[in-house]
């Protein structure tokens, strides 16, 4: 989300399916390559060890990460509201909203989007809105 190269610190001949999977994922591969607008995104209701990132891709979809950065589970929100602010001119009201390392679609966004998190653990999201 932060655009930089992508590095990986391992040995390829040995990756496990989870390393694999994650670093030949083209919607992460498409998020480091093509987006815009990347930036952290401050929203009041991420804090205490939380982070989100935001982004837009070159169709005109929303990317969202949380990442929790604590060492006990949390859950992190983000308003639609705030996320319209760092993103003027994006319509966030009615978002299809998907989840991508479950593969769950979370549905038309209303006014905010919640997942509780991992330990050091990353969700990212997919927003198509209209």
């Amino acid at each position: 989300m932060a655009k930089s190269p992508l590095m990986f610190g391992g040995d390829v001949r040995n990756l496990d399916n989870a390393t694999y999977d994650l670093i030949t994922n083209e919607i992460v591969l498409e998020i480091n390559s093509f987006s815009s607008n990347n930036m952290e995104a401050c929203f009041p209701y991420v804090t205490n060890g939380a982070r989100s990132w935001i982004a837009t891709g070159r169709d005109g979809e929303v990317y969202l990460a949380f990442f929790n950065v604590n060492t006990d589970q949390r859950e992190i929100t983000a308003m639609t509201s705030d996320m319209a602010k760092v993103l003027p001119g994006k319509n966030l009201s009615s978002c299809l909203c998907h989840e991508l390392w479950s593969g769950r679609d979370c549905g038309v966004l209303k006014q905010s989007l919640s997942k509780a998190v991992a330990s050091h653990g990353c969700e990212l999201f997919i927003m198509f809105c209209s």
